[in-house]
């Protein structure tokens, strides 16, 4: 399993800062210019990093101008790297450890996705929104979440239509518009 609480291992660290290192070479090459590039959560499968909060935070601390770094939280890649989001109170938990390890004021996209693959299986397989593992806890607290509410959504599910022939899109933008906290509600 991946080890989110430990430190990087020797090998990681060394992974980590030479993803530190290519960022500065493109923020070299690209002076001036206002991008910033969005590191994404990974499942762990292999040798990727990311799939620690704090892998995430590390490479920002180690280029030269983090304000350029940015992140993007991708639900079915938490899940299957083995944060526990099962319930309202897990998953408002693991929003609240990203927020301390790497900061949800620096996350600039969520890619909003189920997952076909198991609980900590490191496996990125992407399911439609209800028809996966996450659970709905997972995207209520995601969709509720102050910090987020602003951050652009992406649905990376498969394309085309669904059995009812509506654009598999809008069947998992209702999805989640029904798991959506209600504006004005107490």
């Amino acid at each position: 399993p991946n080890d989110l609480d430990g430190e990087p291992s020797p090998d990681e660290l060394a992974g980590l800062k030479r993803s530190a290192k290519a960022i500065d070479r493109l923020h070299s090459e690209l002076k001036g210019f206002r991008v910033r590039i969005a590191l994404e959560t990974t499942t762990g499968s292999g040798t990727n990093l990311g799939y620690a909060f704090h892998h995430l935070a590390r490479i920002r601390e180690l280029v030269k101008a983090p304000e350029r770094v940015a992140y993007c939280i991708d639900t079915c890649h938490v899940f299957a790297a083995g944060y526990d989001v099962s319930t309202p109170a897990k998953a408002r938990a693991t929003l609240e450890r990203f927020d301390r390890e790497a900061g949800l004021a620096h996350v600039a996209a969520v890619h909003v996705n189920d997952s076909q693959a198991p609980f900590a299986s490191r496996k990125d397989r992407h399911a439609h929104i209800g028809e996966g593992r996450c659970g709905e806890a997972w995207f209520r607290a995601v969709l509720a979440s102050p910090a987020l509410a602003q951050v652009p959504k992406v649905l990376e599910t498969e394309k085309g239509n669904a059995p009812d022939g509506r654009a598999w899109d809008v069947v998992n933008a209702a999805r989640l518009a029904a798991l959506a906290p209600r504006v004005g509600a107490t």
